[in-house]
């Protein structure tokens, strides 16, 4: 099965870096899921998926924020990263490193971008995955293939 992303033809066999909102989506109950993303999420092999070190930066700091303001919230979300996210990903979490960060840095000289999503584009790159976010522009033109599991109509 193949969409089209930008210009780019992508098969359903790919190898995923999942965007924090991706992972977000995805641990949401399936009837508050998008309706296309939970298909995307259905073609998708779960040992093809990847996510960074940053994503769980960008959980964790949503969890403590959550907790301020809802204790009960926000230790669930802290156990749900503690207990699943980190369990199930833990082989397939990949750091920043200095070929990323290289990476990152020659993408901030085309266009300046939140590091974060230079690292995590850089990511992409390193390893060869396909990018996989609702923030679809914020990755378009710098040499990651790019996908919108909200977009998904295969």
């Amino acid at each position: 099965m193949e969409l089209l992303v930008g210009f780019l033809p992508l098969t359903t066999k790919d190898r995923y870096l999942l965007d924090t909102n991706v992972v977000s989506e995805a641990h949401r109950k399936p009837y508050r899921q998008d309706v296309r993303f939970r298909h995307w999420l259905s073609t998708v092999e779960r040992q093809n998926t990847f996510i960074s070190t940053l994503v769980i930066y960008e959980l964790r700091t949503g969890a403590l924020l959550k907790e301020r303001k809802d204790p009960t919230a926000g230790k669930r979300l802290n156990l749900w990263i503690d207990n699943e996210l980190l369990v199930d990903y833990s082989s397939r979490i990949l750091p920043i490193t200095t070929e990323i960060a290289d990476i990152a840095a020659t993408l901030q000289l085309e266009k300046t971008r939140p590091a974060i999503d230079a690292l995590i584009a850089a990511t992409a790159i390193a390893h060869n995955l396909t990018m996989a976010t609702r923030n679809v522009i914020d990755f378009i033109g710098i040499g990651v293939n790019v996908v919108n599991p909200w977009a998904f109509s295969g």
